[in-house]
């Protein structure tokens, strides 16, 4: 008896170790219900070897000794007491042994923790197959009808009984074997798994529901789970993986299957591996050091986070759902046959922190919640890698940020507001549809555009890179009330502001999704090259009403690519407009590049809106080195800086992005894209380094009645050409600058505007056509060596501002002359300086109220339908000329030489004819078809070198005291006097003699047959033969006065000399 007494007590003091079979060690924790919870029949049961009344007197003295004992358990642990729930099913089973030995796990065997707590068995043993401590006591019920079994233990056999305290894995060993097999886990000496199998059932309190209370899987054990008995497997404490488990379904119906715990580690080397679809649901924390992999799809769930270390790695076939507000990953995510789903919480925001990880989905997407979200919490995606077919980012009506390295997939982004950054060769952007402001950044690489972008906000793309745009693209930024700014900078050196990439800050990252660019290009420079039939549009949705545009920047920085430093944009249409009394935006290129054609048009237009009070609507088109400058006058900083734009693409620094020094190369080439305006706004600059071609239509253009400020300037370093269909138009002033040729011969630079100006610094010719009606002030400068050729047959055409200046000038106008807007006289054609002037008015004359002063050497006007000069206002002729010829086509022709250097006059006249000069005066063919033509120099020698024909009298004279009058050989003098005209000839040099010669000089004959004279007076006339005939068909006369020597008045031979009245 008192071996019996003794070892009860040794037993109940070694409660803090180890707990033995169910009901005694409830009794001793419970003393209250001892009478119910340990029986006769348990205490016989567990000591077989005593004899009916000896055990009987043993059981007395124990329970005697258990109430005395009761005091030190007065205060139990909480989780030792088991529920009334438990206590009642003890209850009403203590009667059924059998049911009793085939109950479930938790009334066969007892656990206790370090502490000597007794642990709760309905959700399972707490099984640790990496410990050595023997904490469970094997209960008889877990025996059935075996009393006792052999495990192995490091190659030596152990008995265990029920009563024995065993490890976790000597405990899974023994089911192993009562279940019927092997021992298939490997145990050492100490009592640690070390190899083998294991099965959950075998370490499940419930065959049904696969629950334990925790699992600590060994180094070198695989542990299975057959899902097809069971959908889930579940652990309210820790799942603790350090071998491999692995899940599996014998069920082909059966495709899934569930692991809960509250963590669940999975340790380095370890693997967790599946042929189902797996989900692993952590209440806690899911933390990742080894595989985790799947032929079917993987779920990760955990209401902390989900944590995927470095040399972690997860990977399924199909789908990977991780759920979870927070995911670290600095390991590898992969699907390799479908998607990656990031789904935080739609209660808060969701941070995915990748830096030095990544995430792979070659055959699918990485999906950034998915469409249901429709919560306001943000989302973060940061650093490390996406490599993906696409990647999907649904921001709900919060602000989705995905600052990455790689980024492979097409990028497709709904909801709100996004903020991507990447550096990756190439950021591809797929359908982007946003209420918000995206802003997208590139710093190793090119963003492509290859589905329509929708935003509400401002636009940014920026990338080291080119910025690509594929075909059929539209990009719209805007709401139905008003349009949005948007900014495209390809090649350009610049930090993301706010952490981004690999940052050690955990989002949410102040000042996060803006951009920071110094002004310089990046490494490879970029380009912004659009397809065919793209759009982009800064316009409201609505235009049926009053609405703002808003403007659109485009900048390609020079570079080492094919691309750098180009914006090709021949495909694209542009358009910034308002509408109805709304303001318009402005478009702006600004391009580094310096060979080839840098700068490529398609169709722009900034028009629409009526409102020109904030003079925007403007366009240009730059080729030119790249700098930044303030944007407003400011003393206190500098003159350049970092231009700062925020994740609302609002630029919040005090600089901006403009050109400086005008490049030496690079084309500008403006296309014939569309019938009518390929290029509309309110006003432009464009400037093309290595040339300018037009091949299209440019109009610049105003709804204001007053169009000040309406103005093209097209500016090269080089020649500025046009097709057949190019032509500029503007309400105000074109500015045309090169420093090579102006157009050609065979193809002008065709023009529309009130006023056209024209320069050539190196002196090429200019080939202008000014086409449409009204008056038109032209200003043009070239070479002492260039023309200058203006064809405005339809235009009025003046030169109020500067000076034209050429070795020729050309000028076709269809009249001279203009309204002065200011004080004083009416505009005229004036302040010309050539070397050959050609002059020629298709209606209207030429007199001194719309020409002149101007100044050249050899002079040619044309007036097909008006007069040269007026009888009462004589034209002055320019200032230094030699020659002129004149023609009058409906008119007469009145010109004063006020020079005193030589000058030679050809003349045409449908009307009288008056031709004044001051030095000498060589007449070349002179005729005049109306009226009286009279001739005179006062200065020098007149030489008759062309024949002179007057329809009614003729008078050449020159006054000179000391002058000459020659008439050369073969030359013709005629009148014909009709309709009251006298017809009479008078040709004289010198003061007025009035004596009679005596005789015909020689080589002088007269052929009179009428009734009028001929008279010689003076010093008669020195001819040379042949004879040289004086004729008198009739009335009229013919009087040669020389009132100096004879020599001072020649006939070469053969002059004929005819007077006629026909009345």
């Amino acid at each position: 008896m008192r071996r019996i007494e003794l070892a009860l007590t040794s037993h109940l003091a070694n409660l803090k170790v180890f707990a033995i079979a169910g009901t005694l060690l409830l009794a001793a924790t419970q003393p209250a219900s001892a009478r119910n919870d340990f029986s006769f029949r348990d205490f016989r049961e567990q000591n077989p070897e005593l004899g009916r009344h000896e055990a009987r007197q043993a059981f007395k003295s124990e329970v005697r000794d258990l109430r005395q004992n009761s005091r030190v358990f007065q205060t139990p642990v909480s989780n030792t007491v088991p529920s009334a729930d438990t206590v009642q099913v003890q209850i009403e089973t203590r009667g059924n042994h059998a049911d009793r030995v085939n109950n479930t796990l938790r009334n066969r065997s007892a656990q206790v923790n370090d502490s000597g707590q007794l642990l709760r068995l309905k959700s399972g043993l707490d099984l640790d197959l990496t410990s050595t401590q023997r904490n469970i006591s094997l209960g008889k019920g877990l025996f059935a009808d075996v009393d006792a079994v052999q495990i192995t233990l490091g190659g030596e056999t152990k008995t265990v009984h029920a009563g024995s305290l065993v490890s976790a894995a000597e405990y899974v060993a023994v089911k192993q074997v009562l279940d019927g097999g092997s021992q298939k886990v490997v145990i050492d000496r100490s009592g640690r798994a070390s190899g083998g199998e294991v099965n959950l059932e075998a370490v499940a309190s419930d065959r049904t529901a696969l629950r334990a209370s925790s699992l600590v899987i060994a180094e070198g054990v695989t542990t299975s789970g057959d899902f097809g008995r069971n959908s889930e497997f579940k652990l309210l404490g820790d799942l603790s993986n350090y071998g491999t488990l692995y899940a599996f379904s014998s069920d082909s119906g059966t495709k899934s299957g569930a692991i809960r715990a509250h963590d669940i580690n999975n340790y380095k080397g370890a693997t967790i591996d599946s042929s189902v679809d797996l989900t692993l649901d952590a209440s806690g924390n899911l933390n990742n050091f080894g595989t985790i992999s799947s032929t079917g799809s993987l779920t990760l769930t955990a209401a902390g986070a989900v944590n995927n270390s470095r040399g972690g790695s997860v990977k399924a076939s199909g789908d990977i759902n991780l759920q979870a507000d927070a995911v670290n990953n600095q390991g590898t995510i992969e699907s390799t046959g479908s998607n990656i789903n990031l789904q935080g919480s739609t209660l808060a925001l969701m941070n995915v922190d990748n830096n030095k990880g990544t995430l792979k989905a070659l055959n699918g997407a990485i999906n950034v919640r998915d469409a249901s979200y429709s919560g306001a919490f943000d989302s973060y995606v940061d650093g490390g890698d996406l490599f993906s077919k696409e990647v999907n980012v649904h921001t709900g009506y919060g602000v989705a940020n995905v600052y990455v390295n790689e980024l492979t997939g097409v990028l497709n982004q709904y909801g709100s507001a996004a903020h991507i950054k990447a550096d990756t060769d190439t950021l591809t952007l797929g359908t982007t549809c946003l209420t918000g402001d995206p802003t997208i950044y590139n710093t190793s690489g090119n963003i492509n555009i290859t589905a329509d972008i929708t935003v509400a906000e401002n636009l940014v793309f920026v990338a080291s890179g080119d910025i690509i745009v594929a075909d059929n693209v539209d990009i719209f930024a805007g709401d139905a009330s008003r349009g949005y700014e948007m900014n495209f900078i390809a090649g350009a050196s610049f930090v993301p502001t706010g952490g981004g990439t690999d940052s050690p800050t955990v989002p949410p990252l102040t000042g996060a999704g803006g951009v920071d660019l110094n002004g310089k290009a990046s490494k490879t420079g970029g380009g912004i090259i659009m397809g065919t039939n793209v759009t982009v549009t800064s316009r409201a949705s609505n235009t049926s009403g009053d609405s703002n545009g808003d403007g659109i920047l485009m900048v390609a920085f020079q570079g080492k690519t094919t691309n750098a430093g180009k914006v090709d944009i021949s495909g694209a249409t542009i358009t910034t407009g308002g509408s109805g009394t709304g303001t318009n935006g402005s478009f702006f290129v600004l391009a580094a590049g310096t060979k080839g054609d840098v700068i490529k048009t398609g169709v722009i237009d900034t028009t629409g809106g009526s409102d020109d009070s904030n003079f925007e609507g403007l366009i240009g088109l730059y080729t030119v080195d790249i700098i930044t400058e303030k944007r407003t006058f400011n003393p206190n900083i500098p003159d350049t800086g970092h231009v700062i734009y925020d994740a609302n693409g609002v630029n919040i620094s005090d600089y901006r992005l403009t050109g400086n020094n005008f490049s030496k190369g690079g084309n500008l080439i403006i296309n014939d894209v569309i019938p009518g305006d390929d290029i509309k706004g309110r006003s432009m600059d464009l400037y093309g380094g290595g040339g300018v071609s037009i091949l299209g239509q440019v109009n610049a253009f105003s709804l204001d009645p007053s169009p000040s400020g309406t103005s093209i300037d097209m500016v090269t370093n080089d020649a500025i050409t046009s097709g057949p269909n190019g032509s500029l138009k503007s309400g105000s002033v074109i500015f045309l600058i090169a420093t090579n040729v102006i157009g050609s011969s065979t193809q002008r630079i065709v023009t529309d505007a009130p006023d056209v100006e024209f320069f050539n610094n190196k002196g090429k010719d200019v080939w202008v056509q000014i086409l449409g009606t009204g008056e038109v002030a032209i200003t043009g400068l070239a070479s002492s060596k260039g023309i200058i050729d203006v064809d405005a047959s339809g235009r009025q055409v003046s030169s109020p501002f500067n000076l034209l200046s050429a070795g020729t000038v050309n000028i076709v106008a269809d009249s001279l002359g203009g309204t002065n807007p200011f004080p004083g006289p009416p505009r005229r054609l004036n302040n010309i300086d050539a070397g050959v002037l050609n002059l020629h008015v298709l209606n209207g004359n030429i007199d001194n109220t719309n020409f002149g002063p101007v100044s050249a050497q050899f002079v040619t006007l044309t007036a097909d339908n008006g007069s040269i000069g007026t009888n009462a206002s004589l034209l002055a002729a320019p200032t230094g000329v030699k020659q002129m010829v004149l023609t009058a086509g409906n008119g007469g022709v009145f010109v004063n030489s006020a020079s005193s250097n030589s000058i030679s006059v050809s003349s045409s006249a449908t009307g009288a004819t008056t031709i004044f000069a001051n030095g000498s005066l060589e007449l070349l063919d002179v005729s005049s078809q109306a009226g009286d033509t009279t001739i005179q120099t006062s200065n020098g020698t007149l030489t008759v070198s062309g024949n002179v024909s007057a329809k009614d009298s003729l008078s050449i004279v020159n006054t000179n005291a000391k002058g000459k009058f020659a008439i050369d050989k073969n030359i013709v003098i005629a009148t014909d006097g009709t309709a009251g005209g006298d017809g009479n000839i008078l040709l004289s040099v010198g003061p007025n003699n009035s004596t009679p010669v005596s005789s015909l000089p020689a080589n002088v004959t007269t052929n009179i047959t009428g009734t009028g004279t001929v008279t010689i007076t003076g010093g008669g006339i020195k001819a040379k033969s042949p004879n040289n005939v004086l004729i008198i068909p009739a009335e009229a006369g013919i009087t040669v006065n020389n009132g100096l020597k004879s020599s001072n008045f020649t006939m070469g031979g053969g002059v004929q000399i005819t007077a006629t009245n026909n009345n």
